[in-house]
């Protein structure tokens, strides 16, 4: 969705091709399909570098708009063809395919989208519910729908507390949620808290009449700073970075020998193995102070994609809103 808004702005050329929804499907399909899109459109959200040098993508001396043109596209890849010629053994127009599947390949293996989307999905009710929750903690009117902090059920002197917006609000909750961390590798687990107990609250919010935030300005303040977290590490998780490394390894010569190795990939196609690492990069956790603009840009976001989609449904709107 905010792919729209970019382009009313006139920041990108044209409207990705990529689909995060197909990257983040668990089918070899459509994961591939999603790479693709990104070699067609990579914009700023494909890089390929070769030895610590920059080979593909943004940041490549040429604007993110270019990156929409189709001729300089063709030309970056058949350079890239040409760059990979020591990498990947096959011949001459074959090995940018064969590196897609290798990256689709290591998505698969690792499940490490998965464990992303587990972190993502904590926000359970969006810029627009959590913008309530998040008035409740600092303590002031909310600007969204005027509720008054003095007519919060449950925001009463004993809970009162000083917040800095310039710090992470995980800091002063990390000895009660010290278990909720992103997944910095592939052989890391990602545990959570149990969300059951948010369950009754979300549901008589998303079926109140209009969506009414008097249930969101009637909870504690330590219910409201759960959301405001939760929303603040989904959307962390919405704009961090992926980085996969790849390192062919010569003494695996058979693909038996590459299956039983850990964290190596066998490529039929060009009968090598490659050693892979999955990392996370980009993983600070956003301000607090940052909830107006997440709420403001999301109020562009969606005007300007309902503009140009008329009649778009409830259900089009949350998928897309969940991977923007």
């Amino acid at each position: 969705m905010h792919q729209h808004l970019k382009f009313s702005e006139q920041k990108i050329s044209c409207i990705s091709k990529y689909s995060p929804l197909d990257l983040f499907s668990e089918s070899r399909d459509r994961i591939h399909q999603a790479i693709e899109g990104l070699f067609e459109t990579p914009q700023n959200n494909l890089r390929i570098f070769l030895n610590g040098s920059l080979v593909f993508g943004g940041l490549g001396g040429y604007a993110e708009q270019e990156l929409c043109d189709g001729p300089i596209i063709n030309s970056l890849t058949r350079e890239l063809e040409d760059t990979l010629e020591n990498v990947i053994s096959c011949q001459s127009g074959e090995r940018v395919e064969n590196f897609k599947d290798l990256v689709t390949e290591t998505l698969l293996r690792t499940r490490i989208l998965s464990q992303l989307l587990e972190v993502q999905m904590m926000d359970m009710y969006d810029i627009e519910g959590a913008i309530h929750a998040y008035f409740n903690v600092i303590q002031v009117p909310c600007h969204v729908c005027t509720h008054s902090v003095s007519k919060a059920g449950n925001l009463n002197q004993s809970e009162k507390i000083e917040i800095n917006p310039d710090e992470p609000i995980e800091i002063d909750m990390q000895e009660k949620n010290s278990d909720l961390h992103f997944p910095y590798s592939t052989t890391e687990s990602l545990s959570k808290e149990p969300m059951e107990k948010h369950t009754q609250g979300i549901f008589s919010y998303l079926h109140s009449p209009k969506n009414e935030c008097s249930h969101l300005h009637s909870l504690s303040i330590e219910e409201s700073r759960r959301i405001v977290r939760d929303y603040l590490l989904a959307t962390t998780a919405k704009d961090c970075s992926l980085m996969l490394t790849f390192q062919p390894v010569d003494h695996y010569s058979t693909e038996v020998n590459a299956l039983n190795g850990n964290d190596v990939i066998y490529m039929s196609s060009s009968k090598q193995a490659f050693q892979y690492k999955a990392r996370f990069i980009d993983l600070d956790l956003k301000r607090l102070k940052k909830m107006i603009h997440y709420y403001e840009l999301d109020q562009n976001i969606v005007n300007c994609y309902t503009r140009t989609h008329e009649g778009i449904t409830l259900e089009n709107y949350k998928d897309a809103k969940l991977y923007k």
